[in-house]
């Protein structure tokens, strides 16, 4: 008999397992290894060391304008407004136009050499623009452009305006200001005498502002104090116009009020205000004050555009816009930690591009070793050592000089050593004075050397803002017997007392070399580049200038003979006044 065992299932007989079951494991792959920011930055420094010399050339010659004296502020400023600028912009994206980014950097090198070439620093100030507006829009698309747009405009206060109309443009506000003092002194009792914008104050007969050939200095250092603030506030276009013509009418009254202070306090206390460290203290003092002035202004501005009983809300549709503007400006989105993109995709990354900045790195810095591009103020030591050496004597006491067939003899009258003036003063530091008689004219002629200049100093603007009306100015040239060419300038002026003048005056380097502003050598353009350079390479082309001026004034018409005797005096007082200089320098040596 058979037993049959029964059948059970082997689900039955399963045990659960209790024990723990491990996950599948997970490789994760090493990550790429990201270049070093410092590395990638390589480019844009070889980039901006091609640009440096240039800039720093820019530099001294700011420096050289007492009026441009603020702009280490401006690069201040536009380092502030950059940076809080870049904060919470989220990740940003490259511009989606990098031929056109390629094609402006491109242009900007181009304009960097031309720059070097014609050794003009403004070329180069105005390519560097370009190129950082360039790289803005390449590294950081349309968003970073706009965020950074106010700091891009607020650094074009370094550029001057082109054929010195800055200096021209300070005319006017000048005598407004010295309207306006003469009216102030008025007030107050003081006798004083207004000659252009010289206060004179018998019996004292002291200038006591020299305002005739120095800028109103916190003129645009108060203007670029309120483009600061409009940008750094986000003020719309209204306000800020409003803000900016307010700051020039502060800048206007505090001027006028540092003169009236000057004359008040010598004609009723005797107390000198207007030479050394005291007029140093007063004019920074008002400087500061004329900042809290333009800050109130600002505050005042907002709160008649945000009150309901301002004159804005005379017109309902012109408010309504004007608070959405505002409101517009107030908006601050935060699109969380600024996220930067590589700088590879910017355009000096270019390899031709990068190429193209390494030859005009290494050229620029050539240039700058030869002293083709000035980096550094030159040293005034041994000009004016050797003008402080002329004496009475350099001007004989009796001279002759021919016109036509005639002679004409001169006497020399007396000589003057003018005191040491601030360094910054647009009438030169040092100057020497001859005066000199001939019969036939009845003032004496006035024979000077003033010293030194970085520039090309135009004298007619002096004479101008002391009272003469210029009525004709000519720039002439003539042969001299060493086979260069003597520049020289004529001008003619009268007074409203009926009085007229000539004048005739040039400068000269530290060399002895008659000079000629630039831009107006005449003749071929390319070979007067060529020309300068070649002198440069035989020698440092310093930009210090010595004037050399004759003046001639009379009640009655100055006619052409007399003019011609005064020109012949100029040629022959100058060529020994050269010669003395020459002597003295090489005597030094």
């Amino acid at each position: 008999m058979s037993i049959e065992m029964p059948k059970f299932k082997a689900a039955e007989f399963a045990v659960e397992s209790t024990a723990p079951t491990l996950p599948p494991r997970q490789i994760t792959p090493i990550p790429a290894r990201t270049p070093n920011r410092w590395l990638q930055a390589i480019p844009l420094l070889i980039v901006l060391a091609a640009f440096a010399p240039l800039m720093v050339m820019h530099g001294v010659s700011l420096w050289g304008k007492p009026h441009y004296q603020f702009f280490p502020l401006v690069l201040i400023g536009t380092l502030v407004l950059g940076y809080f600028a870049c904060q919470r912009q989220g990740r940003l994206h490259p511009g989606r136009y990098q031929l056109a980014a390629l094609g402006a950097g491109f242009l900007s090198l181009m304009g960097l050499g031309v720059g070097a070439f014609l050794q003009s620093s403004l070329v180069s100030c105005t390519s560097f623009q370009l190129a950082s507006m360039a790289f803005i829009y390449s590294w950081g698309g349309w968003r970073l452009v706009k965020r950074w747009l106010p700091a891009w405009l607020f650094l074009w206060l370094i550029v001057p305006p082109p054929f010195n109309w800055d200096q021209e443009f300070i005319t006017c506000p000048k005598f407004v200001t010295a309207r306006w003092t003469g009216y102030v002194l008025d007030v107050f009792g003081i006798v004083h005498v207004m000659e252009g914008n010289v206060v004179i104050v018998p019996p004292y007969n002291q200038l006591l502002v020299e305002e005739a050939c120095s800028g109103i200095h916190s003129f645009f250092a108060i203007i670029t104090c309120a483009l600061f603030f409009v940008f750094w506030f986000g003020r719309p276009i209204l306000h800020a116009i409003l803000l900016i013509a307010g700051s020039i009418c502060w800048v206007l009254a505090a001027n006028c009020a540092r003169v009236v202070l000057i004359a008040v306090a010598q004609v009723r206390f005797n107390v000198d205000l207007a030479h050394g460290l005291r007029h140093d203290i007063l004019g920074f003092v008002i400087f500061l004050f004329l900042v809290l002035l333009t800050l109130s202004l600002d505050r005042l501005l907002c709160f008649l555009f945000n009150s309901t009983y301002s004159f804005m809300a005379l017109f309902k549709k012109g408010r309504m816009v004007l608070s959405k503007m505002m409101d517009t400006q107030k908006k601050k989105t935060d699109l969380g930690t600024t996220r930067w993109p590589g700088m590879s995709v910017t355009w000096v990354y270019s390899k031709p591009i990068l190429a193209f900045a390494l030859l005009l790195c290494i050229t620029n810095y050539g240039l700058a070793a030869l002293g083709l591009i000035e980096v550094a103020l030159p040293s005034d030591m041994k000009l004016v050592n050797g003008l402080n050496a002329l004496t009475e004597n350099t001007v004989p006491p009796r001279l002759e000089t021919r016109v036509g067939n005639v002679n004409y003899n001169w006497e020399r009258m007396a000589f003057v050593i003018s005191p040491e003036r601030p360094v910054d003063d647009k009438l030169g530091r040092f100057s020497r004075t001859w005066s000199l008689k001939t019969p036939n004219m009845d003032e004496a002629v006035q024979f000077s050397c003033d010293f030194p200049f970085l520039n090309w100093h135009d004298l007619t603007i002096c004479y101008s803002a002391n009272g003469w009306q210029l009525l004709t100015k000519e720039l002439k040239s003539a042969p001299l017997p060493n086979g260069e060419t003597d520049h020289f300038v004529e001008a003619t002026f009268r007074k409203t007392d009926g009085m007229h003048s000539f004048l005739i005056f040039g400068l000269s380097n530290e060399y002895g070399q008659p000079q000629m502003p630039r831009g107006l050598e005449g003749g071929n353009f390319i070979q007067n580049r060529i020309n300068r350079i070649k002198d440069s390479l035989t020698r440092r082309p310093t930009e210090l200038r010595y004037q050399v001026q004759v003046f001639g004034q009379s009640y009655s018409m100055i006619n052409t003979v007399e003019q011609e005797q005064l020109k012949q005096l100029f040629f022959t007082l100058r060529n020994r006044l050269t010669q003395s200089y020459l002597a003295a320098i090489q005597g030094g040596k």
